[in-house]
């Protein structure tokens, strides 16, 4: 006869709510416990936060083994087997599906807990010392103080868990905690952007040093209260220009339109031909896609935008055939903004058409693979395709122009704060570079992101713009132009002819960044690899009985000219110009200008 009275006690601690074998109703096999997944690299966080998670439902003595496997005949044999299995199911729900098939088969939580400890925990002694490494080289850069906050806390937490002070209740337990505390103050200080400067005098200057905490939200009202000043909106009298509306190269084919002044852009297209159609060919060979999908953004309109396309298809077809593999079929959509010439383009098709067909014809009498060409008007800092429908992104002379002007072009009172100049110059206080310098980030951070969306894995892009040597907005290379494009309209208002409100109000939605801010974004990201970054000088352009300084002044009007004349007006375009142009063959005759493109070729990860 069985004893009742002790079987019904040897089960009940798996009805009682302080028993490790108690299951709440809502346990299920299909949580997830904690908000990570293991990969290996990262063991120690998510160790750490399953033993939180477990300890909370009070299950960490079977992680740890103290609660062994009963014998079946044991009354609690089915309960242990089903709590060992609740926990199996929340491990397994949290490691990465690779790792899932190493221990889907070991029976005991206990063992494979171990199991996972054994293969991914390192000794403390090398964590503890990168750790050390990642803490003295953080810095801000260009991120928020939140972000750059976080990082470092989280740095600092791991560590404490790793290297833990020694516990005591003497007094030299409270010293040591404060020589920490201080450290780790100087350390989140030395890492902030040079920006906080002056918080960060005020905050050493204490009699008491802050902790870290109160220093942090000391330095996050600074960044709050330098938002509002940079992000106040326009006000009617700044007049900012609807960018995507009106800016246009000058379309048709007449004297001042972009088809006539773009040899420039052209030259510098072919200096660099042979690592775009590089990149063209290794896109093709990795991917060998059976339909290519290239985009030209930012493609304007004139003989180039159909120079390039010729160029990207011949590669294709020359890589085919060496392959002995059949060509693909070619999906090529020309993008830019709305207000684009894209009718001279159109027009132009027929003919295209007519020659790939005529230079396919004779390399042997093949038939031209099918073409399918559309153009694609809005912003490339929107989005423009469906997921991953682009092999090949190329885009020339177009990421240097920003989706609008920066709105921080403003003191607190709405006013234009870069008066008397239209781009970063000597007498714009420092706060315009750093409106530039956040507006640029931000476009180009989004272009990353959406063509990351657009691309197919392993998709390649070419991107060539005007940029900057060195740190230093102002030089005699690109900015410098915009100088004397300020002098030039500087020269008008002494004349009467533009009123001086508004120049102060009129600024380019332009910036020529630097190398190191352009890979710095590109890291950060993390959705492409740079695979060449490439720094030219164009020679300068000598038309046969035309100055450096017209040709160079027609190009720029071709570009500036809508936007000029929606703001001062087209009556004072001919003058402009020929101010630009006599100013800037006066200055290269002083002093060489010396403007510089980088071209970026990546792949998508």
């Amino acid at each position: 006869m069985v004893d009742n009275s002790q079987t019904s006690s040897a089960i009940a601690p798996a009805h009682e709510q302080n028993s490790p074998y108690f299951m709440h109703p809502s346990d299920n096999p299909g949580s997830n416990l904690v908000g990570m997944v293991l990969t290996g690299d990262n063991y120690n966080n998510w160790s750490r936060a399953m033993e939180i998670a477990l300890s909370a439902k009070n299950k960490m003595v079977f992680v740890t083994g103290e609660t062994k496997k009963p014998a079946a005949a044991d009354p609690t044999y089915v309960s242990w087997i089903r709590v060992n299995n609740m926990i199996l199911s929340w491990i397994l729900n949290s490691i990465h599906p690779d790792l899932v098939p190493t221990v889907l088969y070991t029976e005991s939580v206990a063992d494979v807990w171990a199991d996972l400890r054994e293969r991914f925990l390192a000794s403390n002694g090398p964590r503890v010392f990168h750790l050390e490494q990642k803490i003295c080289t953080l810095a801000q850069h260009d991120d928020a103080v939140t972000k750059y906050y976080n990082n470092l806390r989280s740095y600092w937490d791991e560590l404490n868990n790793l290297d833990p002070l020694p516990q005591c209740s003497c007094s030299a337990h409270s010293i040591i905690t404060k020589q920490q505390e201080n450290r780790r103050l100087f350390q989140f200080l030395m890492g902030l952007n040079p920006r906080y400067a002056n918080v960060i005098s005020q905050i050493l200057l204490m009699d008491a040093l802050p902790s870290v905490a109160r220093a942090y939200a000391l330095v996050l009202q600074d960044e709050s209260h330098r938002h509002i000043q940079l992000d106040c909106p326009p006000s009617d009298q700044t007049n900012k220009l609807d960018v995507e509306k009106v800016f246009h190269m000058t379309g048709g084919v007449g004297n001042t339109s972009y088809a006539k002044n773009s040899s420039l852009q052209k030259k510098a297209a072919d200096m660099v031909k042979s690592i775009t159609m590089e990149a063209v060919q290794q896109v093709y060979l990795s991917l060998m896609p059976e339909s290519i999908g290239i985009a030209d953004l930012g493609c304007s309109s004139g003989p180039n935008t159909l120079s390039i396309i010729r160029d990207v298809i011949e590669a294709v077809q020359g890589t085919s055939q060496r392959v002995t593999s059949p060509t693909p079929e070619f999906r090529v959509y020309l993008n830019d903004l709305p207000t684009n010439d894209f009718n001279s383009i159109f027009k132009a098709l027929p003919d295209f058409h007519r020659e790939l067909r005529e230079a396919r014809r004779r390399e042997g009498g093949l038939c031209h693979p099918p073409l399918y060409m559309a153009a694609h008007p809005g912003s490339f800092y929107g989005r423009l395709f469906p997921n991953k429908c682009l092999h090949f992104v190329y885009s020339s002379y177009s990421l240097h122009w920003l989706s609008r002007v920066p709105p921080a072009l403003c003191d607190e009172n709405r006013e234009p704060i870069n008066r008397g100049t239209i781009y970063i110059s000597e007498s714009s206080p420092p706060c315009v570079a750093e409106a530039y310098l956040r507006q640029f980030q931000e476009d180009f951070t989004s272009f990353l992101h959406l063509r990351s969306e657009e691309l197919v894995s392993g998709g390649r892009m070419v991107l060539i713009l005007l940029g900057r040597r060195g740190p230093h907005h102002v030089d005699r290379g690109n900015s410098f132009f915009w100088e004397l494009l300020s002098r030039s309209l500087s020269m008008l208002v002494a004349k009467g002819e533009v009123e001086e409100e508004k120049l102060d109000s009129y600024d380019v939605h332009f910036y020529a960044p630097s190398e190191d801010e352009m890979e710095r974004e590109i890291e950060r990201e993390g959705l492409f690899r740079l695979d060449r970054f490439e720094t030219f000088e164009l020679e300068r352009d000598e038309r046969d009985g035309v100055s450096y300084g017209t040709a160079v002044a027609t190009t720029v009007r071709a570009i500036q000219e809508s936007m000029i004349s929606h703001h001062f007006g087209e009556g004072i375009l001919d003058g402009l110009f020929e101010n630009y142009a006599r100013i800037l063959d006066e200055e290269a005759a002083r002093e060489e200008i010396r403007p510089v493109t980088f071209l970026l070729a990546l792949t998508k990860l």
